[in-house]
């Protein structure tokens, strides 16, 4: 094993935490990546990682040593894919995390034009509802909405995401339609975990979700009113599926912003520039 291809192999174990998930993405077996990283080790005599049967973590000196060359790994990648992309305006790898439904519906598809665009470009998309730790996960930027209130990296807003209040039709086929907040008391309510500030106005909540899509899952089989982006619902509410309710309550519109380091690789922030634009269209588009 070459010296960049064993420091490709610990950054990678360094980032996911499996030399078995680490010899999938780099076509390698286990027992190879178990023996780059021993050489690396004997050759630098230090010991990189804590081993167990249950996980591999970086030591202290693999901590340290991680952040010496991380960069440097990733910038000849980014050399050796474009150059085998005959030097295209965008190529190398990225990595990108982002809301579940949102990385769905609006960054896939964009991405996916991309790469077919570029084929020198190759891109890691972590999709989650759950905060990831940007920098323990070694990713390039995140996608979030809501303010990120992490002072160590910069905050781009893209624009906003307004909230509506829908309810599939069937669940008024024995009650009139609510015309106000005040009428939605009692209604049943089907809820991701950012709204749940409206089981205040006196619904009856009966399913949670940490996951969008789910929600609305739950919403369009008529199980209750619900709280969803814009982004996620219009087209439901345009083809009747959804009743869009209370038009004209005061409900938050969270920002889309990214998040990322203040030094950006060539790529990442070519990639990000791309998907900036894009979502500030979509999310104009839908004002």
């Amino acid at each position: 094993m070459d010296q960049l291809l064993a420091l490709q192999v610990f950054c990678r174990v360094a980032e996911c935490g499996s030399f078995s998930q680490t010899g999938k993405e780099l076509s390698l077996a286990q027992s190879a990546v178990s023996r780059g990283i021993a050489r690396l080790e004997d050759k630098l005599g230090l010991r990189l990682f804590e081993r167990s049967t249950r996980r591999v973590a970086l030591t202290m000196e693999g901590r340290a040593y991680l952040e010496q060359v991380h960069e440097h790994v990733r910038g000849l990648e980014d050399a050796n894919l474009r150059a085998s992309a005959g030097f295209s305006d965008l190529a190398g790898r990225v990595k990108v995390a982002a809301p579940g439904a949102l990385g769905r519906l609006l960054l896939l598809p964009e991405i996916v034009r991309m790469m077919k665009q570029f084929h020198g470009l190759v891109v890691d998309v972590s999709l989650a509802d759950v905060r990831i730790d940007l920098a323990k996960g070694a990713f390039d930027f995140a996608i979030r909405v809501g303010q990120g209130g992490e002072s160590s990296f910069v905050e781009r807003e893209f624009g906003r995401s307004p909230q509506w209040i829908v309810a599939a039709p069937s669940l008024f086929a024995e009650r009139p339609v609510p015309t106000s907040l005040a009428d939605l008391q009692g209604f049943p309510a089907v809820l991701s975990g950012r709204a749940l500030d409206i089981a205040k106005l006196g619904l009856d909540v009966r399913f949670v979700a940490d996951d969008l899509d789910a929600t609305l899952s739950a919403a369009l089989a008529g199980l209750g009113v619900s709280v969803l982006p814009r982004w996620l619902v219009s087209e439901h509410v345009s083809a009747g599926r959804l009743i869009r309710l209370s038009a004209k309550a005061p409900l938050p519109s969270p920002p889309v912003i990214a998040v990322y380091p203040r030094r950006l690789r060539r790529v990442s922030r070519q990639l990000l520039d791309r998907l900036e634009h894009h979502l500030a269209t979509v999310l104009e588009r839908q004002s």
